[in-house]
């Protein structure tokens, strides 16, 4: 996790355009040519002179892209571009074939496959669909048997990134060295699909989460790669110093959040966990807080762990479940003024991905009804909506391991 937050000062309202883009697949270079920007494309205003959308990034999974557009723009732009360069005949854009660019002040934020077209006769709209380029992943099946020996995480997280033409390959950017190793077996006859090996190797080691960024690559040319952050992804604004970027909503002064919508519950919380390891060793972990909450244990045997992962495996199962979770979802206006946000997604300078807003935490505070809920909570998917009129972010968040304190540990030894 970084050292230090990025500074955010861009409060401007942002100035939209989104670009469907009809890739040139031809020649040795195909895995490269899915993912570039340059191509022949025509362009989809949206905001104050255009359409509007939504548009989500999150870690380990792919960002999604949904854009309402205007059915006689879109005859315009099925004119604009040959979507059927290869002469197949067709008389539509394809999906898949077809990839979605949204700039934002003509940087380019997010890219993409088109996956649907939604038409309604009665509707004035016509609904695009789309997902990051590294949504396929789940779409790829291994077809060769696949053994590491003790092989470095990253080295096999690039041939793993690498192994399939045709597919968007995507250079991975490491903001730290990962560390650990792995011994593994993938079988094509276990139809494994390459998510489901990526997943594995986010696992491993100390873990790692990922992200799909883009790099650029030359003048106006912009390529989707993979940003790789060791352990865990994003910030924390509370412990670095010099930074007030709370999230309030109710407290009676100026909201920082437009609204919200939160759960507070109890369904999940376990207040003693006990993990069994490998050779019987036992790890009690209590939270003591005087809630009064009956207890509720959560039971680990797996033997698979080691001794030395007993204990902090404990910690962290009651970091994660022993209070009363808070979830949230926050709307808040972009923008120059009392209560507005800054514009926090940060492309970086070339090929250097910069810091996400995704994974960071936040403090928030939530008043309503004569409660007040006040949690370090995590951001799981970081979303915009663009509107004709304004410009959102929507921010879903919820508690992890890293946000509890108050713990105390007991150890027991199994007789």
């Amino acid at each position: 996790m970084p050292t230090a937050p990025p500074t955010p000062t861009d409060y401007s309202t942002g100035q939209y355009v989104a670009r469907l883009t009809k890739p040139l697949v031809t020649g040795t270079d195909d895995e490269y040519r899915w993912v570039r920007s340059d191509w022949p494309y025509a362009e989809i205003p949206l905001g104050p002179s255009g359409g509007s959308a939504f548009i989500t990034w999150a870690v380990n999974t792919p960002g999604q892209l949904k854009i309402a557009v205007d059915r006689g723009l879109f005859a315009d732009i099925y004119g604009a571009v040959d979507w059927d360069p290869g002469g197949s005949g067709v008389t539509y854009i394809v999906p898949e074939s077809t990839t979605l660019w949204l700039f934002r002040n003509g940087v380019p934020i997010w890219a993409g496959f088109l996956r649907d077209i939604d038409g309604d006769t009665t509707s004035p709209d016509i609904t695009l669909t789309a997902e990051e380029f590294t949504g396929s992943w789940g779409d790829l099946m291994l077809t060769d048997d696949w053994e590491v020996t003790a092989a470095d995480i990253d080295v096999t997280l690039d041939e793993a990134l690498a192994r399939e033409l045709r597919a968007p390959w995507m250079a991975a950017h490491y903001h730290a060295a990962l560390t650990g190793s792995i011994t593994a077996t993938w079988g094509r006859a276990e139809t494994r699909r390459l998510k489901e090996i990526i997943d594995e190797l986010a696992l491993s080691g100390d873990g790692f989460e990922w992200q799909q960024y883009l790099a650029e690559i030359g003048t106006g040319a912009w390529e989707a790669r993979v940003s790789v952050h060791p352990v865990k992804a994003g910030f924390d604004y509370q412990e670095l110093t010099g930074t007030t970027f709370d999230i309030g909503w109710g407290a009676g002064t100026v909201e920082t959040a437009t609204t919200a919508r939160y759960n507070f519950s109890t369904r999940g919380t376990r207040t003693r966990a006990v993990v069994v390891g490998a050779a019987g060793e036992m790890a009690i972990r209590d939270y003591n807080e005087p809630l009064g909450v009956p207890r509720r244990d959560l039971v680990v045997n797996n033997s698979t762990l080691q001794s030395a992962l007993v204990i902090p495996t404990a910690v962290a199962l009651v970091k994660r479940n022993g209070l009363p979770q808070l979830t949230a979802t926050v709307t808040l206006q972009v923008g120059d003024f009392a209560g507005g946000w800054p514009f926090l997604w940060l492309t970086g300078t070339g090929t250097d991905p910069g810091c996400s807003p995704v994974g960071s935490r936040f403090q928030v505070t939530i008043t309503d009804a004569g409660q007040t809920y006040d949690a370090i909570l995590r951001v799981t998917t970081w979303g915009i909506a663009i509107d004709p009129g304004a410009e959102y972010l929507v921010l879903d968040l919820v508690q992890d391991e890293l946000a509890a304190e108050g713990l105390s540990l007991e150890i027991q030894t199994v007789v």
